[in-house]
């Protein structure tokens, strides 16, 4: 049943027939052949079609029955898609958990580097150099707002070593 199959729906057809597009029954047979004979046991994982149309994935293994004549194999196969979806939500969590330690790390950089420098221009230039790392950029600027919001004095430009200036007649969000 774990490809959706009844036993009496299996009996007498190629098992081939739910591989992936890419997999035919006799390149399966030949890889699984040179793993038993190379290292006794054939072990993978692979996608395979369910009878619904979707897609299980299976962790697999096939050995050579000792003393069977003509050599016969069993294969055990698992159900590893929910184990697979798990991991996949891990790897995203962490990778997301990471993101936001360094996020952590700049922010206290950045209010180590305001407590430590005497002067808004400088510490505002090193406040920039942690976001800059933290997101990638490559250009940017920090400038201080008047009090009523018309006027826009830039502090700090790193213009990437590309030419660039802070045009006075863009909205405050675009400049």
């Amino acid at each position: 049943m774990l490809y959706g199959y009844k036993k009496e729906e299996l009996i007498g057809k190629e098992a081939g027939f739910f591989y992936p597009d890419s997999t035919t029954p006799s390149q399966f047979v030949e890889v699984v052949a040179r793993g038993i004979k190379e290292r006794g046991v054939f072990l993978s994982t692979a996608s395979f079609r369910k009878k619904d149309g979707t897609w299980v994935d299976i962790e697999y293994s096939v050995s050579r029955l000792p003393g069977s004549n003509p050599p016969e194999v069993i294969a055990i196969a698992r159900d590893i898609t929910d184990r697979n979806r798990a991991q996949t939500a891990l790897t995203q969590a962490l990778a997301e958990s990471q993101q936001r330690q360094e996020e952590i790390a700049a922010l206290l950089d950045g209010s180590r580097a305001i407590l430590a420098h005497q002067h808004f221009p400088d510490a505002a230039q090193s406040v920039f150099g942690f976001g800059e790392r933290l997101i990638g950029a490559t250009a940017g600027y920090i400038a201080l707002l008047s009090t009523d919001g018309t006027d826009n004095e830039v502090v700090f430009l790193d213009s990437g070593g590309l030419p660039c200036a802070v045009d006075p007649s863009l909205s405050m969000p675009i400049r």
